[in-house]
């Protein structure tokens, strides 16, 4: 019998918290001519709404911020995080769906963009 009242507890508070709204969401960005990855200066930290896209950039005054990071938590039990993996191939799938941006990067023409913090992330792959 104890058994059943503790499934029917649990299943009870996984619907409640399943009913919750969305907590908001943090996102950080940084601009894409600072110096360094989190960078005082560069960064910019913005909140959404818990059902809101965060984009992959913004623009602010004029300059480019790239996204570093977004989390979420969830139900109270656990934190979403959404780390996109800056390189050039990311910057370069964001140029192609966002011409309008390249002149906004430090280097234009330079695969990287000219980012001093885009990082070589190790491969994935095992050996």
């Amino acid at each position: 019998m104890t058994f059943g009242v503790l499934t029917i507890l649990y299943g009870g508070l996984v619907w409640y918290a399943s009913r919750l709204p969305p907590a908001s969401k943090s996102a950080w960005f940084q601009n894409v001519k600072a110096a360094d990855e989190y960078s005082e200066e560069g960064a910019w930290q913005l909140d959404f709404d818990g059902d809101a896209t965060v984009p992959l950039y913004l623009i602010r005054d004029g300059e480019l911020y790239l996204k570093l990071q977004a989390t979420q938590p969830k139900y109270g039990l656990y934190m979403e995080i959404d780390l996109p993996r800056w390189d050039a191939a990311m910057l370069a799938e964001l140029i192609v769906l966002h011409p309008e941006l390249r002149p906004m990067l430090p280097e234009p023409d330079a695969p990287d963009g000219g980012i001093r913090w885009f990082r070589t992330w190790p491969s994935q792959t095992a050996g």
